[in-house]
């Protein structure tokens, strides 16, 4: 019987990440939006949605991988809600309620889901000491990708004003101390996220061995 609700509740949470990704990229307005897929919201969810389709079909799949999706979209969640949500930051040059819905499932609702799954689901054996760093990797791949594209000045999407898909690793943009805040600006954002990311890591990794521990008490 757990066994079919973790399955239920993958399932559930798959047809979720797909719709609202389906959402951000216009497939339900009729108007391809590929320019989303250079944001870091739509990869990590992309990367959660292949995490639920292999442990649909392998529930013990390795916890390097499956924290690896949870601490992305972890990181998508938090800088989301602290840094982009209530100012001028838009994926997409569409608008309207399903577009709305669609910045909550891969905001919150998609992160919240992946995150009880990785912590209080899975199967896995307890992690490496070493698994927060590497999953590390995957948004430091993703800044120098982002970071090269913004540098090309071809615009993140038609009609933006910018190649940088988040202000934070723009230059030209307002940063923490000056604007613009140049390049020593990026550094310190991306300093500041980073230690956060690992610190977050390792605190990831410590309630999943609590989670662990009791299920083999």
């Amino acid at each position: 019987m757990k066994r079919t609700l973790i399955t239920l509740y993958r399932a559930l949470s798959l047809a979720l990440c797909l719709f609202g990704l389906g959402i951000q990229l216009g497939l339900f307005s009729g108007v391809w939006n590929p320019g989303t897929l250079i944001f870091f919201t739509i990869q990590s969810n992309i990367v959660c949605a292949i995490v639920w389709v292999l442990l649909l079909a392998r529930p013990k799949l390795s916890p390097i991988w499956h924290g690896l999706a949870a601490q992305g979209i972890l990181l998508t969640m938090v800088v989301y809600h602290f840094l982009l949500a209530g100012g001028s930051f838009s994926m997409s040059a569409f608008t309207g309620s399903l577009y709305g819905f669609g910045n909550l499932l891969v905001h919150y609702i998609v992160p919240t889901m992946m995150i009880v799954d990785f912590l209080f689901l899975s199967d896995a054996k307890p992690l490496s000491r070493l698994a927060p760093v590497i999953w590390a990797l995957f948004p430091l791949a993703y800044l120098v990708f982002a970071l090269i594209h913004g540098a090309s000045g071809r615009p993140i999407y038609a009609g933006a004003s910018t190649s940088y898909p988040y202000f934070f690793i723009d230059p030209g943009a307002a940063g923490l101390t000056e604007n613009p805040q140049g390049f020593g600006g990026v550094a310190l954002y991306v300093l500041l996220i980073s230690l956060a990311y690992v610190a977050a890591g390792y605190a990831m990794r410590g309630v999943c061995l609590l989670a662990h521990r009791r299920k083999a008490a």
